[in-house]
């Protein structure tokens, strides 16, 4: 698992976590038994505190 921002503006303006207009969201990966990815999912959250994370794994 691991978080990451999706979108926002690519000139002027603020960059990295704060910049207007990125989506927050946690990816998850399965892999098989010989350690490959199989699955990905990508979960919207409202920011990446334990309960938001929690609420947004309920989709």
């Amino acid at each position: 698992m691991d978080d990451a921002y999706l979108g926002g503006s690519r000139s002027g303006g603020r960059r990295g976590r704060g910049a207007v207009g990125k989506t927050p969201f946690v990816a998850a990966v399965s892999t098989g038994p010989e350690g490959r990815p199989r699955k990905l999912q990508l979960v919207p959250v409202r920011g990446f505190r334990k309960r938001e994370i929690a609420c947004g794994a309920e989709h």
